[in-house]
């Protein structure tokens, strides 16, 4: 059983955790405000094209995935989406909400964008690295629940 004292101590030490967390948020969340090249990307991903790279990550999860552009993977730009700084926009595309962990990649001259919407995997096709991504009809790639993509080619395979 707890001593009293301990149980103080305790409360004490959990309360200061929270402050010294709250104060790390708040810190965060002032640099992002001030700071243009603080970008937040959960499941980022970065595409290198023709002398560009293209930063993809989690984010606006409800709408879809913007994308930024950087000549330097130093100083970035956008978001630079051609659908309202989105490269996949809800409504364009397999996905209701939740949308996760691009990848991006060139095949066959054109742009494939995997990503999760809804807890589901799906595959848009792009002319261009700032999308729009789309699909004609879509869907999810499989029934079964799954997250976090990745594409891999091997000799001209896809897998």
């Amino acid at each position: 059983m707890m001593t009293k004292n301990l149980k103080s101590m305790l409360i004490r030490t959990i309360a200061l955790a929270a402050l010294v967390m709250t104060a790390a948020m708040n810190g965060l969340a002032q640099k992002a405000a001030r700071s243009p090249e603080f970008l937040y990307q959960a499941d980022p991903t970065i595409f290198s094209d023709r002398g560009r790279f293209y930063l993809y990550g989690t984010d606006h999860v409800a709408k879809g995935i913007q994308v930024y552009e950087s000549a330097d993977l130093h100083e970035w730009s956008g978001p630079v989406g051609r659908d309202s700084g989105f490269a996949l926009l809800k409504g364009h595309c397999f996905g209701t909400g939740r949308f996760w962990a691009p990848q991006v990649l060139r095949y066959q001259g054109r742009y494939v964008m995997a990503y999760a919407a809804d807890e589901h995997i799906a595959i848009a096709w792009g002319d261009d690295p700032r999308g729009p991504f789309t699909q004609k009809a879509p869907h999810a790639l499989m029934a079964a629940r799954a997250i976090d993509p990745f594409i891999f080619v091997d000799d001209g395979r896809v897998y």
